[in-house]
């Protein structure tokens, strides 16, 4: 009966589980059209760790990133981030100029050693076209899934633990009530 008990806990521990994502803050997208300013974006660490390295990827409808990638450098937890770079250049789509239009907003940044990239699109905005338009996304990132070597580690572990089990719990008097040679 132990050993079952050790192989099926075995079994729940060792079996992968999918990286369940959490928020850890939010990357919004803000075009001012009433000042000229064009695009601005900010990142909220809404965590308790800091956001390093992060960078913003700016791109065209056809795939072609532009010149300027904004970086906001170290995020600390609970902080916040915004873009200073003259963005005025870049313009979002209207029916009449699609081609050099900035499309697409790709935030990369590294959160517990791990790269993390969210995506906002210039379809999302949304607001009064004549002053400010604006959107956001929330950056979610997964919880850390054990490493192969570790759920090894585990397991030959509760598979030791199950023989000794079973080792112990055996019969050791020969099946006939009598002791087996080399007992006494």
């Amino acid at each position: 009966m132990r050993i079952r008990i050790v192989m099926i806990l075995a079994a729940l521990v060792i079996v992968p589980k999918m990286a369940s994502a959490a928020t850890i803050g939010r990357f919004e997208w803000v075009y001012d059209v009433t000042y000229g300013l064009g695009s601005s974006f900010n990142v909220f660490n809404e965590s308790d760790t800091l956001f390093d390295s992060v960078v913003i990827d700016l791109y065209q409808a056809d795939g072609t990133a532009f010149s300027s990638h904004p970086s906001l450098g170290i995020i600390a937890g609970g902080g916040f981030g915004q873009t200073l770079d003259d963005l005025s250049a870049l313009f979002i789509p209207d029916p009449s100029n699609q081609a050099d239009a900035l499309f697409r907003a790709v935030l990369n940044l590294t959160f517990n050693n791990a790269l993390v990239t969210t995506t906002l699109l210039a379809s999302s905005l949304s607001g009064n076209p004549s002053s400010s338009v604006s959107s956001y996304v929330d950056i979610t990132a997964s919880d850390p899934v054990p490493e192969p070597a570790t759920l090894l580690l585990l397991a030959t572990g509760l598979g030791a633990l199950g023989m000794r089990g079973l080792h112990k719990g055996r019969d050791t008097t020969g099946g006939a009530g009598l002791p087996r040679s080399g007992q006494v």
